[in-house]
Order: structure tokens, then C-alpha cells, then sequence
């Protein structure tokens, strides 16, 4: 009989720890096999709770009547709305804070803690909102309205309850627009988009750090990508008045090492804070370019959107997914014509790319990056080389260094003579740049 005690104690002990939805299954499930009666476990809210506390609010007015407006929101519009909410829900009274789980078979108790989301926008600036409530307010619409929200990892989803159809439209409308209007986490800061489907999520990163100075391309390059910026910023209104659209394309294209990414961060770097700024490597613009370009135009502003590797998204033969994928890039491509929205993209050549995808009024400029010449190979050596240590006669290199040598190829010459000697020479950068590193590094060294 101690036994059997010490057995049942230590049982209904991890029963307590559990949560409420296994203890509820293993309950059902006992008595099934019993034949009993399922007994509801008393620490789970009664399934009318949530619903009790709706009419409460709505003045005990009977559900069944109730007019409800659910939407799917985007991250953008989502975390906007989300922030409004934060707001209302800061300045609420606690009775005004209902049952939670939105859209789930079991509710929390009233006086559970809210969770709330963060993101992290320009200059580190923390945003948190609510990630599950149910708030009872008047402050949307000239009635009271019941706000249920749950924002998840995909998605968010915002239902408003009302008395009547016009004031739950316009509650849901006004929780939108302020919103809109006084929530911008996203416009100025530097993002990376992800995600499928119609669903895209921005995560920050940081601004570019390099300059003009650190990148050695053709003046030309600089030129057409200023007229580029130019296009989205000071002559944005000019563009739109004459009515000559506001969007534009540029693809950088050349072989791998000349400096067609650092330009495009240069740039990156230059426009932040005063356009938004959101990357998206190539094999996600082939299928979600057109979810992350509807989010951009939400956020509003000059938008500058870089594509990496863009033949990952239009390149190859087509057929199939190829097809596919296309068609919904050159679907993008058309979209919002209007919008300030320069799109620089970069490729390697454009003999792999789709002709559809790199055409006039897709892709306005094409700009060729090519080679280093002898005075661009000399002048990234002293950049590089201005911070380290050693007697380089950078002209001497730069004259030996075979044609087709680019700046990654000067940047690992350089990488290499400090990883040998721990400073750079003459002979060392020569000697890495002419394929004889066997014989300025010696035998037994391994890198």
C-alpha cells in the first residue's frame, strides 16, 4: 500500500508539471479505457470563456449577431499594425486584456503574461509588438470593438469583432492607417529579404561600410550608377511629372573579382537612410520577387533593391521550373512602374540570362566591369597596402600582374604575403600574382 502511494504521488507530481494540453489528452484517454465520463481538468479555461468575455465587451450582445473582419497581413503592414496595437494595448486596463491563443481550441487564462516580438530597425532602434491578444477597445471606432491578433513566424493575422459590419470595417482600417502613419520601422534601414511564397520577411543588417575609395572600377561605372541613384532621389519628382516612370534597372556584368558587388555596396551605403535598402540573393527573386516588391512599395520612399547573382533566377535553358520561375520574375519586373524603386542586379555575363529578363525598360543600362587596367591594378595594391607594413613598389606589381588579374586576386596576393611574412614585399606580391607561391612561401608551410 506505500508503495502504491509513493507511485501515485510521484505520478500526479509530473502530471503538475506538464501542460494543461497533455494533461488534458492523457485525461480523455484514461477514461476512455476506463469507460468513464471525460472529467475537463480544472486548471483549462471553459471552452465559452473567450466567447463570454467578447459579449462582455460588446455589451452582452448575442454572437451569433456579431460582425467579424479577419485579414492576413504582410511583414511590412503587419508589424506596422502590430505597433499601433502595442499602443493600445500599453494604455489598456486590464479587463480590457481578454482570453488569448486567437484561433486556437484552448485560450489562456485572463491574467497570463503577454509575449511581445522585437525587430531591430535603423540605428539599432528596438520595436517590440504583441505576439497573441485580445483587446477590447473604442479607441478605432466610435464603438466598442474586440481586436484579436496573433502574429506568427509566416504570418499575421488580425481579426476585429463589432457590433455591425461598418464599425468593425473601419476599426480594422483605422488600426491600419495608424499604422501607416506613425510606425515606420522599415524606411532608411538596410534589409535582407527572405521567405517564399507570398510571404517575404526583412531582417536587418548592417550599412555597408565601404567607400569609393576602397573600390577601383571604370569612372564610366561610377557614372551610370549616379545617374541610376539619381533617378529614385533628386530627380525622382522630375521623372514623375514628365511622366517617365519612376523605376529603373541597372545589371552589372563581368567576370568574377572585378568589383561589381563592392560597387553596388558603395552605393548601398551612399543611399541608406535616405532610401531603404533591401538585398535578395537571385535564387529567391525567381519566385519571390514579386511578394518582396509589394512589401516595398508599402514601406514607401525611394527603395533601392539589390539582386545577387541574378542568373540564378533567369539564367539556363528554359522548360519547367525554369518557365516558371521566369514568368513570375518578368511579372515583377512590370510591377509598379511608377514607384521610385531602382533595382541593381549582378551577373557574371549575360550569355546565360533569359533575353526577356535583360531587356530595355526591365533592365534600363547594362554596364560592363571589366578587368583592372595597370593604373586601377596600382591603385587597389595601395589601398590595400596602406595599413600594413612593409616596402611595396605597388607600380612594379601592378605592371607584372598578368592582365586578367582582378582586385579578389590582388586582395588574396595581399592576404597571402601577410599570412607568410607578416608585412608585404616587392617580390612576395610578385611571386603570388605570377603563380610561383611554392617558391616564396618555402616548403612546409600550410595556409
Amino acid at each position: 500500500m506505500a508503495a502504491d502511494a509513493k507511485i501515485n504521488a510521484s505520478l500526479a507530481d509530473w502530471l503538475d508539471r506538464q501542460p494543461i494540453t497533455v494533461r488534458e489528452t492523457l485525461a480523455a484517454l484514461g477514461q476512455l479505457l476506463s469507460g468513464g465520463a471525460v472529467v475537463p481538468d480544472p486548471d483549462v479555461p471553459e471552452p465559452g470563456t473567450r466567447d463570454a468575455w467578447i459579449a462582455a465587451q460588446l455589451g452582452g450582445v448575442d454572437l451569433a449577431r456579431v460582425c467579424r473582419m479577419k485579414r492576413g497581413l504582410g511583414p511590412v503592414d503587419g508589424v506596422r499594425a502590430g505597433l499601433a496595437l502595442g499602443e493600445l494595448v500599453h494604455a489598456a486596463q486590464p479587463a480590457q486584456i481578454g482570453p488569448r491563443r486567437y484561433g486556437r481550441r484552448r485560450y489562456a487564462e485572463l491574467n497570463d503574461a503577454l509575449t511581445w516580438l522585437r525587430i531591430e530597425g535603423p540605428n539599432r532602434r528596438v520595436y517590440t509588438y504583441p505576439h497573441e491578444v485580445a483587446l477590447a477597445t473604442d479607441a478605432l471606432a466610435e464603438g466598442a470593438v474586440v481586436v484579436a491578433w496573433e502574429a506568427g513566424d509566416r504570418s499575421i493575422h488580425v481579426e476585429v469583432i463589432a457590433c455591425d459590419e461598418g464599425t468593425a470595417a473601419g476599426a480594422l482600417d483605422e488600426l491600419i492607417r495608424r499604422g501607416r502613419e506613425g510606425h515606420d520601422p522599415y524606411r532608411g534601414g538596410v534589409w535582407r529579404a527572405d521567405g517564399g511564397g507570398s510571404y517575404a520577411t526583412l531582417e536587418a543588417r548592417p550599412a555597408p561600410a565601404l567607400t569609393r575609395a576602397d573600390v577601383a572600377v571604370d569612372p564610366a561605372v561610377w557614372a551610370e550608377l549616379d545617374l541610376a541613384a539619381a533617378s529614385i532621389t533628386t530627380e525622382a519628382v522630375r521623372m514623375r511629372e514628365l511622366a517617365l516612370g519612376g523605376r529603373r534597372g541597372v545589371l552589372l556584368t563581368g567576370p568574377p573579382g572585378t568589383g561589381k558587388s563592392a560597387a553596388v555596396e558603395v552605393i548601398a551605403g551612399e543611399l541608406a537612410g535616405t532610401a531603404t535598402v533591401v538585398y535578395l540573393d537571385g535564387r529567391s527573386a525567381a519566385y519571390n520577387l514579386q511578394s518582396v516588391t509589394a512589401e516595398l512599395v508599402q514601406i514607401g520612399g525611394p527603395i533601392l533593391l539589390i539582386i545577387e547573382d541574378i542568373d540564378l533566377a533567369v539564367g539556363g535553358s528554359r522548360g519547367g521550373s525554369i518557365d516558371a520561375a521566369l514568368g513570375q520574375f518578368l511579372a515583377a519586373m512590370d510591377e509598379h512602374r511608377d514607384e521610385p524603386i531602382l533595382l541593381l542586379a549582378t551577373a557574371n555575363t549575360t550569355k546565360t540570362l533569359d533575353p526577356a529578363a535583360v531587356r530595355a525598360a526591365r533592365f534600363d543600362a547594362t554596364v560592363e566591369v571589366g578587368y583592372p587596367d595597370l593604373a586601377a591594378r596600382a591603385a587597389i595594391l595601395d589601398a590595400l597596402c596602406a595599413r600594413i607594413s612593409g616596402d611595396v613598389d605597388t607600380a612594379a606589381v601592378a605592371e607584372a600582374a598578368p592582365p586578367e588579374t582582378t582586385g579578389a586576386d590582388l586582395r588574396e596576393a595581399v592576404r597571402r604575403c601577410v599570412l607568410v611574412d607578416g608585412s608585404v614585399n616587392t617580390a612576395g606580391l610578385r611571386a603570388a600574382l605570377t603563380g610561383r607561391q611554392a617558391e616564396a612561401t618555402g616548403v612546409g608551410v600550410y595556409l
